[in-house]
C-alpha cells in the first residue's frame, strides 16, 4: 500500500465543494489538502532524482500554504545550493533555523545554523542565533565565544549598538568574564557613552584586583585616563587596586580624592568603609556606611559590606540578616557575580541554608549550567530526606528529574519515598555552631599592611625563642610609628604578662581600652578592661603594700561580718547597680582599710566607671550604631541599666530596632525579670515596616523564655511560628522535637 493510499484510509473528513471534490486528511495534527500533499511528494521525488529546478518549483508551491514544514524547508534550501543560488539558500536556512528554535528543536537548529555559518561566516546575526542555541543546550563557553565573534563583525561594520547588544547577552551568561567588560568599555567609549564606559572599566578593575592581577588592573586604569586625569572614577579605580594590595591607608586617600571631586560618590564611601574594615577599624567603617546609606538606602552592596563588618566581629546572625537582604537586592538587579560571592559567605555561616542552595540552583539553571544546578538541588533533596520532610523532597526531586531525566538513583529514592520507605542518603557532616555567638571576638593582631604582618611574625618568633626584650623593642618601634593604634598596646601587654610585669601590663591594657573606646570599638575595649581585672585578681597578696593575710588580721566574727557586706556588694554589682556596690566596698575599707578583697572589688568597679565615662564621651547624638554596640558591651559587663538605656536609644534606627528589642529582652532575662522580657519582645513584634522573616529572632527569643519559665505550650507555639517560616533557623526543628518528647513524657500517667 502506498503512502498516499494509507493516508487516504486514515482520512477523517471529506469536504464537498460546488466546483470539485477535495480529499482532506490529517498528518501529525496538520490539515493538508490532497493536492498539497502531491506537491510535496512530487518535490521530494524530483529532489531525489537530482532535478533541483523542478524540486524548487513544487516545494515553493507547497510552502505557500504550509510554511512551517521543516523537512520541505531543509530540502528546498539544499536544492538552491545545488543550483548555486546561495542567497536564496541562506534565506530558507535562516527561516528554518528560526522555526526549529521556536519548536525548541535546538540540536536541529544547531546543525542548520552551522550550515549557515559556512555560507556566511561574517554574518553577526547568525553568530547571535547560534549563541542562543548553544546557551539553550548548556554550552555557555561556546555561546559566549559566538557572541564575542558576532560583536567583532558588528564592530567591523561600525554598528556599535548591535555589538553592545551581543556583549550584554554574553555578560548575562558569563558575568565574571573580564574580557567582556573591557570590550564593553571600548564600545561605550566609541559610542560616546562615557559613564557606561567608566563603569565597565571599573567592573574589570574590580575583577582583576580580586584575582590579584594587578598589571591587568593597572592597564585598565590607564585606559580610563583618556577621559581625563581628574575624574572621580579614576581615583576610585586606583583605590580598588590599592585596597586589594593591602595598602589600606593609600587606598582610603584615593577614595577621599574621588569624594572631593564628587561628594555623592556612593561607591567611594563603600570603598573607604571596606578599607577601614580590612584594617580592623569597624566603627569608622560603619560611619562611612551610614553616610552611604543617606545616598542610596538599602543598596545591596552596602548591605553586604555591613554584613562583612558583622562577620569579622563574629556577629553571625547579624551578618546573615544583612547578606540575605543583599541577596534579594542583587537578584532583582540580575547581578550574578555578587550573588554567587554572597552565597559563599552565607553558606559559611549557615551551610544548611536550603533557601540559598535552591536559589543558587535556580540561578545556575537559568544560566544554562545544568550540572551544577543539579548538584545544589541534590543537597537540598538529601537534607529534606534527613529531616523527614518528604513532601519537600518529592517536590525538588521532581524538579531535578525534569532537567536531568537520566538520574536513575534519584528516581529510585523518589519511588521509595512514595512507597513509604525512607531512602538512605549521605549528608555532609557540619559541626554544630554555638547558638548565640553574638559577643565573641578575636583579639589576634589585625594586619593592615604586609609590612605589619611581617613585624607580627618577627614578634611571634622572638616570643617563641623567649626573647621577650627583643619582642618588646619590636612592639615599641610599631607604637612609635602609630601611637593611636590600640592593637599594639594589647600585644605589648600580653608580652609583659609573660615577663611577670603585671603593673606595666595593666597600664598597656588600660591604654588600649581607652583607644578602643575612642573609636567606638566597645567590644574590644571591654576585652581590655577585663584583662586588667583578671590581672588585678592574679597579683598575689605579698606584692601589695600590706602583706598580712586576712586570717591573721581579723577574728572569725569580723570576717563573717565583712563577707556578708561583700555578698551585698556582689549582689548590687550583679544587678548592675555599680554606685550602690561601690558604697558597700568603701564602707568596708573605711573600717578595715587593709581588707584586700574589698580593694580588688573597688579597683574593678573603678575600671568599669572609667570605661563607661570614656565610652559615653565619644558617642555623638544620633550615633545609633555606637549606642547599640555600647549597649552590648554594658550588658556583657553586667551593667544592665546602662545597657538598656543605650539600647533604647538605638530603637530609633530601623536597622538596629529589632536587634535592640531582642537584647533588651535578654538583659531583663539575665536579671530573671521574665515578664518585662516578654513585654519588650511582644512590643518589638508590633513594629511596622519589617518582613515576617525579620521577626524570627524575636519569636525565637520569646519561645526560649517561655521554655525557661516552664510554659511549654506557649514555647511550642512560638517555636512553631519560627519553624513555619524557616525550619533551619537556629536548629528550631530540634527544639520542637525535644519539647514534644517532654510534653509526651509529662502527659503519660
Amino acid at each position: 500500500m502506498s503512502e498516499l493510499q494509507l493516508l487516504f484510509k486514515l482520512s477523517l473528513e471529506i469536504k464537498n465543494t460546488i466546483c470539485y471534490n477535495t480529499f482532506i486528511f490529517y498528518k501529525y495534527g496538520v490539515k493538508i489538502k490532497m493536492t498539497d500533499f502531491k506537491l510535496k511528494l512530487k518535490g521530494t521525488e524530483a529532489f531525489k532524482a537530482g532535478n533541483f529546478k523542478k524540486a524548487v518549483k513544487f516545494f515553493n508551491k507547497f510552502l505557500e500554504d504550509h510554511d512551517k514544514d521543516d523537512t520541505v524547508l531543509s530540502s528546498l534550501a539544499e536544492s538552491y545550493l545545488k543550483l548555486e543560488n546561495k542567497q536564496e539558500a541562506i534565506g530558507i536556512y535562516t527561516k528554518l533555523a528560526r522555526l526549529q528554535i521556536s519548536k525548541a528543536s535546538f540540536i536541529d537548529a544547531k546543525v542548520t545554523l552551522r550550515l549557515l555559518m559556512n555560507l556566511q561566516k561574517d554574518n553577526p546575526a547568525i553568530h547571535s542565533m547560534l549563541a542562543e542555541v548553544e546557551a539553550s543546550l548548556g554550552n555557555l563557553v561556546t555561546a559566549v565565544d559566538l557572541y564575542i565573534n558576532g560583536h567583532n563583525f558588528y564592530m567591523d561594520q561600525g554598528k556599535t549598538k548591535s555589538a553592545l547588544n551581543l556583549l550584554e547577552k554574553a555578560k548575562n551568561l558569563q558575568p565574571e568574564n573580564i574580557d567582556i567588560d573591557l570590550l564593553m568599555a571600548e564600545c561605550y567609549k566609541l559610542d560616546g557613552y562615557i559613564t557606561h564606559s567608566l563603569r565597565a572599566y571599573i567592573s574589570a578593575i574590580q575583577k582583576l584586583s580580586s584575582k590579584k592581577n594587578f598589571p591587568g588592573a593597572e592597564r585598565a586604569l590607564s585606559a580610563m585616563q583618556s577621559f581625563g586625569d581628574d575624574i572621580p572614577e579614576l581615583y576610585y579605580g586606583f583605590g580598588i587596586i590599592l585596597n586589594a594590595k593591602g595598602e589600606f591607608d593609600q587606598s582610603i586617600t584615593q577614595f577621599q580624592k574621588a569624594l572631593e571631586v564628587l561628594p555623592t560618590f556612593f561607591e567611594a564611601l563603600i570603598g573607604i568603609g571596606q578599607a577601614l574594615c580590612n584594617k580592623g577599624d569597624y566603627s569608622k567603617a560603619m560611619h562611612f556606611y551610614n553616610e552611604a546609606e543617606k545616598i542610596e538606602p538599602g543598596e545591596p552592596k552596602l548591605l553586604e559590606s555591613i554584613g562583612d563588618v558583622f562577620m569579622k566581629k563574629k556577629l553571625f546572625y547579624d551578618a546573615l540578616e544583612k547578606y540575605l537582604h543583599a541577596f534579594e537586592g542583587f537578584r532583582e538587579m540580575n547581578r550574578y557575580i555578587e550573588i554567587f560571592q554572597l552565597f559563599s559567605k552565607i553558606l559559611t555561616i549557615h551551610p544548611e541554608n536550603l533557601y540559598i542552595l535552591e536559589n543558587w540552583g535556580d540561578l545556575l539553571l537559568g544560566l544554562g549550567n545544568i550540572e551544577e544546578a543539579v548538584t545544589k538541588y541534590e543537597k537540598c533533596f538529601n537534607f529534606y530526606i534527613k529531616e523527614q520532610l518528604f513532601e519537600n523532597a518529592i517536590e525538588i526531586g521532581q524538579k531535578i528529574l525534569q532537567i536531568s531525566p537520566g538520574h536513575s538513583d534519584l528516581a529510585k529514592k523518589l519511588g521509595q519515598i512514595k512507597a513509604g520507605i525512607t531512602p538512605e542518603v549521605q549528608v555532609d557532616v557540619i559541626p554544630d555552631k554555638q547558638e548565640e555567638p553574638v559577643t565573641e571576638i578575636s583579639m589576634s593582631p589585625r594586619c593592615r599592611t604586609p609590612e605589619e604582618k611581617e613585624k607580627y611574625r618577627q614578634i611571634k618568633n622572638a616570643i617563641q625563642n623567649n626573647n621577650f626584650d627583643e619582642a618588646i623593642q619590636l612592639v615599641d618601634l610599631m607604637i612609635q610609628h602609630d601611637r593611636d593604634y590600640p592593637d599594639y598596646y594589647i600585644i605589648k601587654a600580653e608580652i609583659l604578662v609573660g615577663m611577670d610585669k603585671f603593673n606595666d601590663s595593666i597600664s598597656n591594657y588600660e591604654k588600649a581600652a581607652g583607644l578602643f573606646a575612642k573609636v567606638n570599638d566597645f567590644q574590644r575595649s571591654v576585652y581590655a578592661y577585663k584583662q586588667v581585672t583578671s590581672l588585678l585578681e592574679s597579683i598575689k597578696a605579698e606584692k601589695q603594700a600590706v602583706k598580712e593575710t586576712t586570717s591573721d588580721l581579723y577574728d572569725e566574727k569580723t570576717l563573717e561580718l565583712i563577707e556578708d557586706y561583700i555578698k551585698d556588694g556582689d549582689k548590687y554589682l550583679k544587678d548592675g547597680s555599680v554606685k550602690e556596690a561601690k558604697e558597700v566596698y568603701n564602707k568596708i575599707l573605711n573600717v578595715y582599710p587593709n581588707f584586700i578583697k574589698a580593694k580588688e572589688k573597688l579597683a574593678e568597679l573603678n575600671l568599669i566607671e572609667t570605661f563607661e565615662k570614656r565610652a559615653l564621651e565619644v558617642i555623638e547624638e544620633g550615633d545609633y550604631y555606637s549606642n547599640f554596640n555600647l549597649g552590648i558591651a554594658f550588658k556583657e559587663m553586667g551593667l544592665y541599666d546602662q545597657a538598656i538605656e543605650q539600647l533604647k536609644l538605638s530603637l530609633v534606627d530601623k536597622q538596629y530596632a529589632l536587634p535592640s528589642f531582642e537584647l533588651i529582652a535578654q538583659t531583663y532575662e539575665d536579671q530573671n525579670l521574665f515578664d518585662q522580657s516578654i513585654e519588650w519582645l511582644l512590643e518589638g513584634l508590633k513594629r511596622p515596616g519589617y518582613s515576617s522573616k525579620d521577626f524570627l529572632p524575636l519569636k525565637y527569643e520569646l519561645a526560649k523564655i517561655y521554655e525557661r519559665i516552664g510554659n511549654l505550650t506557649d514555647a511550642i507555639k512560638w517555636y512553631n511560628e519560627v519553624f513555619k517560616q524557616d525550619f533551619n533557623f537556629r536548629s528550631v526543628g530540634k527544639k520542637l522535637a525535644i519539647l514534644g518528647k517532654k510534653i509526651n513524657r509529662t502527659s503519660q500517667p
